[in-house]
């Protein structure tokens, strides 16, 4: 039984949705504070936040408190703790987790033999069955060129390491299954958004950047990706200058670059392995349109839908780009070594169409 959307609310039943999973509960409090391992003392800064023994606030439930000070009661009006999760439409446009060994650009094993990891986080069917088609094959990657035998596939990751070829080190995607290839934020309704999703691990004392290149409106793919004059990048700041463990946001128009964003340096924890989300959003229509760019980190065990609503650490509106053509990871040359303990590694990769949890009528 959720708790009432209106009326005077009950500390103490507050209390019993979230441990009981019912607001209405006739159990009396010395009962309750007797039963281990049941959260006392009852704090409403508790209960909001998860703390003090509180359970975590279930963000399926669509009315819930948003964590921040100051806590009111009022937010728990309508919250309900044991809400399923909403059916969630996804539309995969291609995936890789690099299982089969190859980097991309050999023979490769589908996945009606090797399955995708994580499936039921990325793609919750089984095991691509979703519109437009079945996703059976694994993305096809331009690799650094010429290649000094690095990146590398090792452990089912991608390795970026120390390399002296002046472009550095590179993977890139064209391989989008959709019509033409290409992303256009303008197909898809305002209900849903894209989303790009990876698992990325780069070392405590790392000292490059891991940058990611989404060439815009173009389908010129230069040798060196960052010259294209048509980009969005993320980038995930390294421990050698300013802002390690940031997301910085750039936008590349005819050879200038522009700082479009910064998420705090909690963003990432340099020597840990968390999933990553770049979701693109269409709002409006007319003068009101907004593309909105955000950019989530979070557990590898929680789905794109909940990262997108509830681990976003980045988020910006800029409509200069309607079309994204292609996606590259990309580290620069000259990293730290030695080759085994210093790099940046990148799994499980895909990118969908995916319900938009941010969506407002």
């Amino acid at each position: 039984m959720a708790v009432p959307s209106s009326g005077q609310l009950s500390l103490f039943s507050i209390a019993k949705e979230i441990e009981l999973n019912s607001y209405t509960s006739t159990i009396p409090y010395p009962t309750y504070s007797g039963i281990a391992p049941y959260a006392t003392p009852i704090s409403l800064t508790n209960m909001s936040t998860g703390a003090g023994g509180f359970a975590a606030i279930n963000t399926d439930s669509s009315d819930r408190p948003d964590g921040s000070t100051p806590h009111q009661m009022s937010e728990f009006y309508g919250y309900d703790h044991d809400a399923a999760p909403a059916a969630v439409n996804y539309a995969v446009l291609g995936a890789d987790d690099w299982n089969d060994g190859d980097i991309g650009t050999g023979t490769r094993d589908d996945f009606a033999t090797t399955a995708l990891e994580s499936n039921s986080v990325y793609v919750p069917a089984s095991p691509f069955n979703t519109t437009p088609g079945t996703v059976d094959t694994r993305m096809s990657w331009t690799n650094t060129s010429p290649s000094p035998s690095y990146p590398t596939v090792v452990s089912d990751q991608v390795r970026f390491r120390n390399s002296t070829n002046p472009h550095g080190v590179y993977i890139r995607t064209t391989d989008y299954m959709t019509p033409g290839g290409v992303l256009y934020i303008t197909n898809i309704p305002n209900t849903q958004c894209y989303a790009w999703r990876f698992r990325f691990f780069m070392n405590s004392t790392n000292n490059k950047d891991q940058n990611i290149d989404l060439s815009m409106n173009t389908t010129a793919h230069p040798t060196q990706p960052s010259i294209t004059t048509s980009t969005y990048l993320y980038q995930i700041r390294d421990n050698s200058g300013s802002g390690t463990g940031a997301i910085y946001f750039y936008k590349r128009v005819s050879g200038t670059t522009t700082l479009l964003a910064t998420s705090p340096t909690t963003s990432y924890t340099l020597g840990t392995t968390k999933d990553f989300v770049a979701s693109w959003h269409r709002a409006g229509t007319g003068r009101a349109l907004t593309y909105t760019h955000k950019l989530a980190v979070g557990p590898s065990t929680t789905p794109t839908y909940t990262m997108i609503d509830s681990y976003n650490k980045l988020s910006v509106d800029d409509t200069t780009y309607d079309a994204n053509y292609a996606w590259t990871f990309r580290a620069p040359k000259f990293m730290s070594t030695p080759t085994s303990t210093h790099y940046h590694a990148v799994d499980v990769f895909s990118v969908s169409i995916v319900d938009d949890p941010t969506f407002s009528p």
